[in-house]
C-alpha cells in the first residue's frame, strides 16, 4: 500500500485526512480487528487542484451497532469511514 499512496502524493494529490492529523481508519481498538496493536490509516480520499485548506477530513462510523435481535454491539466494518468536505 505505501507505494500506491506515494504515487498519489508524487502526482500532487492532496489527502485532507492527513493534512489535519488523522486518526487511524484500521485500528486495534476495533473489536473486529485481530491484531490489537495495529493502527493504520488505510482509507483515503484524494483530490487534486485547489489549496489544502479547501478540504476538511475526518474519520467516521466509529460507533458500534446491534443487529436486530442481538444485544452484542459491533462496528459496521473492520475499517472506519472517511468523510471529506470540499469547498470549491
Amino acid at each position: 500500500f505505501p507505494s500506491s499512496y506515494e504515487l498519489f502524493i508524487k502526482h500532487k494529490f492532496n489527502n485532507p485526512l492527513l493534512n489535519q492529523g488523522a486518526e487511524c481508519t484500521y485500528c486495534g481498538t476495533n473489536p473486529l480487528i485481530d491484531k490489537k496493536d495495529d493502527f493504520f490509516i488505510l482509507d483515503h480520499i484524494f483530490y487534486s487542484g485547489g489549496k489544502k485548506e479547501t478540504a476538511l477530513g475526518s474519520v467516521i462510523f466509529k460507533e458500534s451497532y446491534s443487529l436486530p435481535g442481538s444485544k452484542v454491539k459491533v462496528p459496521a466494518s473492520d475499517h472506519f469511514g472517511v468523510f471529506v468536505r470540499l469547498s470549491l
